[in-house]
């Protein structure tokens, strides 16, 4: 490590950078462009920071759009159609799946332009990198499975690849051309492992930066240099000026347990990363219940791989966080380390040392945190977040009260400030929004869950908040129908649109909407027929689909029928009673809303028959059909066949199928008719049902008698209807 320079020299340098970044940057974050996320944090210096308008709370979230990339029943299914997690350029979004590289519109999530690749992308976390050559042409850089790195033309992505790079290349005899077989802890060459290009990729200055990972801690991997145009540099073994085609390893440095998930950043003459190398509790690469080891953080020469700085972390466990650096306002670097530290260390704008002393300070340059100040065992695989003098980031414990928490920490002390917990674990890293900040005083920040349903956690806080308190944490959107995983971190386009993946292989794009209310249905009508009741409702507005519950004869629990269709029928055995009730729902892939239920509505079928009618004198005998579900009858009669003004004699009791209607008129013609009917929905009071509603079953055919006389005169007018007395 370089011995430090003198404080002066540190104050120069400071205060230029101080002036610069006011002028350019105003506080706001770093971005390549406004409608660009290049990368996986978003910006060169990993800081997963934006100022968009992003959704806020789940009652005004939905899903633009969700594209799964698999179909098993064609045989689409597994890892290797996962899509990677997307990267924005030029408004689009690029992704992966199997071996193809796609521009999706970030509308409708449809392919605008794909490209083969050589081979698929390892679990589909990392995403690709973009970056602008000096010529102005874009190239997208995507790391796939076996140790390639490839790079495609942003514009024209069926052009294929510009260039391939492949970490364990081979002769014919089967062996490594270039010597990045790994090796077991005595230094001997052992089986080579399959290389996962799993780091994410760095672009500075011509040259592309990443790391591989072999699969196990007795393995050595590789932190690499490729030539993304082609460059002329010192062979780092010889020194001699050497050209450097575009895709050709410019240098590569070893470390044991390789790269995963830790990806760099380059600081003045470096490139910044951490090491796999200390095993710990990480349940990210396996070796769970493994004890903490050190890792190291090195800065390494861009062009020659010189190790500039080396830091070794005691106890630390191993690094699954990106390096951030905070240009503008510390200065200092930021990472988290699994076995459950935060980190920090100044670094030298100028030539990316990282010196013994902050000069500013004068203290220890690296400074780090155990995370959990109220639980224990933490573990984290987050890349932070830094803004206003706070740092933020999740992790895990063991502690049942707080299993997983959100926290915030003093930028230049990391002393703790707040501890959130959440509901579900993450493994993603923070994206975080100012921009409600003026108008509410608010930041939000985002995660995704590594539980099912693998949806999004949206936290709520101010800049200030010294207590949990002070924060909120809540489901912003559920992945209805997509449950599966989520570890893959989020990202924001210029219209505050979200967009992430879980491992149900899909993509979510989710924006903001008017808050969705649901009332009643409307239109609500049941029609009887015979064995039959057809349900009818109109279509209610934002409604994706209905909920029917239905009751036959008032027996058991109600049924329930989930359904899109405004008409639904039960069949039933005849005579029945049903009830029902029905409610408008929208459920989609963030939310679900519903409406109420109607008021519920009895109908009783029943068919009724009259088996013998008799004349009597002044009166008829009337039979008819029994109903067993019925609580009695009713016996309409007139002289007018219209049955207009009818009298009525009702009959209770289901068995008692025969009624006699006396004081009639004799000698005229009688028309009768019959139906069941039936009590419901009544109340039992001090022993004795009461109240309810009276059913009638569908009336029988129409018969007609003739009654007999008693005498000539009767003594009634002759306009007189029977029972109309």
């Amino acid at each position: 490590m370089k011995k430090s320079i003198n404080k002066i020299s540190y104050l120069l340098i400071a205060t230029v950078m101080v002036l610069i970044a006011a002028s350019l940057m105003a506080g706001e974050p770093a971005y390549a462009s406004s409608a660009t996320w290049p990368s996986f944090r978003g910006n060169e210096y990993n800081n997963g920071l934006v100022s968009f308008s992003t959704p806020i709370d789940q009652k005004t979230t939905e899903p633009a759009w969700c594209r799964q990339f698999s179909d098993p029943a064609s045989g689409m299914s597994g890892w290797a159609y996962a899509p990677c997690t997307p990267i924005i350029v030029e408004g689009d979004l690029i992704t992966t799946s199997a071996k193809q590289i796609l521009r999706l519109d970030p509308e409708s999530g449809g392919t605008i332009d794909s490209g083969t690749m050589s081979a698929s992308v390892n679990w589909g976390n990392t995403p690709p990198t973009y970056a602008e050559m000096e010529d102005r042409t874009g190239v997208i850089f995507c790391p796939l499975s076996g140790g390639i790195i490839e790079a495609f033309d942003a514009d024209d992505l069926k052009r294929g690849p510009l260039w391939t790079f492949r970490a364990a290349e081979k002769d014919e005899s089967g062996q490594s051309i270039w010597g990045l077989t790994p090796e077991n802890a005595e230094g001997q060459e052992v089986a080579s492992a399959i290389h996962q290009s799993i780091s994410p990729i760095v672009y500075s200055d011509g040259i592309v930066y990443t790391g591989f990972y072999g699969g196990a801690y007795d393995f050595y991997d590789y932190y690499v240099a490729i030539a993304a145009v082609e460059q002329t540099l010192p062979d780092p073994e010889t020194g001699i000026e050497k050209v450097y085609k575009p895709g050709e390893l410019i240098w590569k440095y070893k470390s044991k347990g390789g790269f995963y998930w830790n990806g760099g950043v380059a600081v003045g003459d470096a490139i910044i990363v951490g090491t796999q190398d200390g095993m710990n509790n990480n349940d990210v690469t396996g070796s769970s219940g493994k004890s903490a080891e050190d890792s190291r953080i090195i800065a390494l020469d861009k062009k020659t791989g010189r190790v500039i700085s080396e830091v070794v972390l005691p106890e630390a466990g191993d690094i699954c966080s990106s390096i951030v650096y905070d240009k503008t306002d510390t200065g200092r670097l930021y990472w988290s380390a699994c076995g459950g530290y935060l980190f920090s260390a100044y670094v030298d704008p100028a030539t990316g040392e990282i010196p013994e002393i902050d000069p500013y300070t004068e203290k220890e340059s690296v400074q780090y945190t155990l995370l959990a100040r109220k639980t224990r065992s933490p573990l984290t695989v987050c890349t932070p977040v830094v803004y206003k003098g706070r740092v933020y980031l999740c992790f895990k414990t063991n502690d049942r009260k707080a299993p997983n928490c959100f926290a915030a920490y003093d930028a230049e002390t990391l002393a703790p400030q707040f501890e959130k917990a959440l509901d579900h674990y993450t493994k993603s890293s923070p994206l975080i929004t100012n921009a409600y900040e003026k108008s509410t005083e608010y930041i939000y920040a985002y995660v995704a869950d590594y539980e099912e349903p693998g949806g999004v956690t949206v936290i709520k806080f101010r800049s200030n908040a010294i207590d949990d308190g002070d924060v909120t944490a809540s489901t912003l959107f559920a992945a209805n129908g997509y449950e599966q995983y989520g570890a893959a971190s989020l990202i924001s386009d210029n219209m505050g649109q979200l967009y992430y993946r879980n491992d149900s292989n899909t993509i979510f794009a989710i924006r903001k909407c008017a808050e969705l209310k649901l009332g009643a249905v409307t239109g609500f009508k049941i029609t009887p027929a015979k064995g039959k009741y057809t349900i009818k409702y109109k279509k209610t507005k934002n409604a994706t689909k209905y909920r029917i519950l239905y009751r036959v004869n008032e027996k058991g629990s109600f049924k329930r029928v989930d359904t899109k269709k405004l008409k639904y029928v039960v069949k039933v055995k005849s005579p029945s009673v049903i009830t029902v009730k029905v409610r408008p729902e929208h459920i989609d892939a963030a939310k679900k809303v519903y409406g109420s239920y109607n008021t519920p509505v009895t109908v009783l079928y029943s068919t009724s028959s009259i088996k013998k009618l008799t004349a009597g004198t002044n009166s008829f005998t009337v039979q008819f059909n029994k109903v067993k579900i019925s609580d009695g009858y009713q016996i309409q009669y007139s002289t007018v066949k219209s049955m207009k003004y009818a009298p009525s004699v009702t009959r209770k009791g289901y068995s008692k199928t025969k009624q006699t209607v006396t004081g009639l008129v004799g000698g005229r013609t009688y028309y009768v008719r019959v139906r069941a009917y039936k009590v419901v929905n009544q109340t039992k009071v001090n022993g004795k049902w009461t109240g309810g509603t009276t059913l009638y079953g569908k009336w029988s055919s129409k018969k007609k008698v003739k009654v007999k006389s008693s005498s000539i005169y009767t003594g009634q007018s002759s306009y007189q209807q029977g029972g109309l007395r």
